[in-house]
């Protein structure tokens, strides 16, 4: 059964930029339907292939930047990836993981890294809903979903309190994780970082 370029992009506007996102799934599905000779074209290939492999791969498709292939390759195909969208970076550096000026390609080759392979999954869905509902780490401070009813919510992240009318004392956890045993499992310690702004 064949998909309409109409039901696709039904199917995918709740992502945003629905159009433009059709247009390259489907340009996509006829490069390797022409490659591979088939009606029923595949990615299934990718499984054999290294990380840098399927990223060289994908990223020769219009479209395709570092965290769609990112994304693909943790959520479609269980490797060990952390996917950098805007929400992760800006928490990236209100947390300072990473510099100010960090780009989405430069904390995702810093965090890729960083991030201990048992926690990339969760720590990435963890971070991308909290940039959207917390006022302090989303956006212009105007999260995508605030709370229905209108108060902001305690970010776990910072604690801000004004001090002497003026001071802000920004108190931050600083989290170091280590593997345990079979690296399936993570513990986190920490300690409180505090700075007068």
């Amino acid at each position: 059964m064949k998909s309409s370029k109409e039901d696709v992009e039904g199917l995918i506007r709740v992502a945003g930029l629905a159009t433009t996102r059709t247009e390259r799934i489907f340009a996509l599905l006829e490069t390797l339907s022409a490659e591979q000779k088939s009606d029923a074209p595949s990615l299934e290939y990718l499984r054999d292939m290294s990380n840098d492999e399927v990223k060289k791969e994908l990223g020769r498709f219009k479209g395709l930047g570092p965290k769609t292939i990112s994304c693909v390759m943790l959520f479609g195909m269980a490797r060990d990836e952390f996917p950098v969208d805007t929400h992760v970076l800006r928490i990236a550096k209100l947390q300072r993981w990473v510099g100010s000026g960090a780009t989405r390609e430069s904390a995702y080759d810093a965090l890729n890294v960083a991030v201990p392979d048992a926690l990339k999954m969760d720590l990435h869905c963890l971070l991308v809903k909290h940039g959207k509902v917390c006022h302090r780490c989303a956006a212009n401070n105007k999260p995508q979903f605030p709370p229905a009813d209108g108060v902001p919510l305690v970010c776990p992240l910072a604690v801000n309190k004004v001090v002497g009318g003026v001071k802000k004392e920004v108190v931050s956890l600083m989290v170091k994780v280590e593997k345990e045993g079979d690296g399936k499992r993570a513990k986190a310690s920490g300690k409180v970082k505090k700075e007068e702004q």
